[in-house]
This record gives C-alpha cells, structure tokens and sequence, in this order.
C-alpha cells in the first residue's frame, strides 16, 4: 500500500505554486543578517560574491523547486538540500544545468533535510508517475533520519541540534548512529530505489554524498552558498560536469 504523503514536498505548505521568494530554511535573511556582521563571515560573503546577491526560489504546484509535472519528464533529479540548491541561484544548480545541457524541462523532486528513506519514498510516488528515462539521485548523509507526524508533515533530524535530537529522539537516534545500521538503510533503500528504476524502464544514476572535489581541489578553492552552508558554485559545476558524462554514456540524447 502506498501512501500519497510518501510524495509530498515539505514545502508544499508554505510555498504556494508560482509563488517567488527571496529566502528559504536554511538560506534566510536573519542568518545573512548574522554573517554580514561578523567580520570573517562577512569576508566569506565578499568572497563568494554573495553581498546584495539576489536569490530568489520558486515552487511547482507539488511544492518542489523543479519545472510543472505537467510537462514530459525525461531526467528526474532526487536529493537533498544540495540538489535543492539552498543557498544558490536557479541557473547555478547542477541539476538545473543538466537539464539545460541536454535541453529538457528541469524536474526535481529534492527536498532539504533528506535522509535515504524519504527520499526513496519520493522515488516510489514520483517515478511511476512522472516515467521518467533516467532518476539522478545525489545521496543524502547516511546519518539522517525522517519521520512522519501526520500526513502533511515530516521532520528531519537535520532540523535540531544534538541536544534538541537527543531529548526528542535519544532512542531512534542511538540506533542510526550506528554506522551498521545506517549502511542497512542506504543500502536496503538503494535496493528499493533500482527496482522501482527496473520497473519502470528508468536507469539510474547515484552521485555520492559529500563533497566531490575535496580530493580535487583543496579547502580555499572549495566555495560556499549564500548560507555558508552548503556547497557553492564550484561543486555545483563540478557534479554537474559528472552527471553529463554519465548520462552520456548511456547515450541519451542520440
């Protein structure tokens, strides 16, 4: 049996369809506000060229950051807030790039604070529907967990500090800090994940969790979003120049 709410974006509530704005949990004003008056994180700012950048971030009637669901899905993109693109302009996503690239309405159902579970649970609702020819998942940290409130909502443990984990969750969280327990997750949900691929005629593609260029690049050529958070710019080119050849190889296009 499957649940609608298995689908759901959980920005579906406060973002409505064609709505634009400037700020989004984790990239908001207050916490720009913070930076600009600290005098290292405001360098950082200047650095990256974030000071009076404007970013804006706009929502599909699903409540995803992705073209209409109505248009032909042909590169469906999954993920966490580094697929969300927190932090960064539209064009800057390197998911938003590739679809460019190979020239097909951009269709991204990432959600910030994924863990592997939710975001396979997306994966369930959204590739039978939307049939897509190839699911591009960037991997969430392994170490995360979702859950379910009610139908309408889903918390992720991202969203608490440890202290605030701890005594909401002490339990669920000693055993997903177990490192046995979370390669079970990732693994039983990417088994999951490449048989509703199979079903479906879709092929797959997985670009791991974390940074990519930390064994390419060193830490001061390593850039940062506007949150100081996330992955910026470089990294962003630098999955997208990754997904490209991948999705070449299989070759699409031709």
């Amino acid at each position: 049996m499957k649940l609608d709410c298995w689908g759901r974006s959980i920005y579906l509530e406060d973002y409505k369809k064609n709505q634009v704005i400037n700020w989004l949990p984790m990239d908001t004003k207050e916490l720009y506000q913070k930076h600009l008056a600290k005098t290292n994180s405001k360098k950082l700012l200047e650095k990256f060229g974030w000071i009076d950048h404007d970013i804006t971030y706009s929502f599909n009637e699903h409540g995803y950051r992705s073209d209409s669901f109505e248009h032909n899905c042909q590169i469906l993109f999954n993920g966490c807030s580094q697929t969300v693109g927190i932090g960064l302009p539209l064009d800057a996503m390197w998911s938003k790039q590739v679809a460019d690239y190979f020239n097909v309405p951009h269709h991204n159902i990432a959600t910030g604070g994924s863990d592997w579970q939710y975001a396979t649970q997306r994966t369930t609702m959204w590739v039978p529907k939307l049939k897509p020819s190839i699911l591009v998942i960037k991997e969430p940290p392994a170490g995360r967990l979702n859950w379910w409130i009610d139908e309408r909502k889903v918390v992720s443990s991202s969203d608490f500090n440890h202290p605030e984990s701890v005594s909401m969750m002490k339990h669920h969280i000693n055993l997903i800090a177990d490192e046995t327990n979370q390669e079970w997750y990732r693994y039983s949900m990417m088994e999951l994940t490449k048989k509703i691929c199979y079903d479906n005629n879709c092929d797959l593609i997985i670009i791991p969790s974390g940074r990519l260029t930390e064994d390419s690049l060193p830490s001061g050529k390593q850039d940062l979003a506007r949150d100081l958070a996330h992955h910026g710019r470089i990294e962003q080119d630098y999955i997208k120049e990754i997904v490209i050849k991948k999705i070449s190889e299989y070759n699409y296009g031709n």
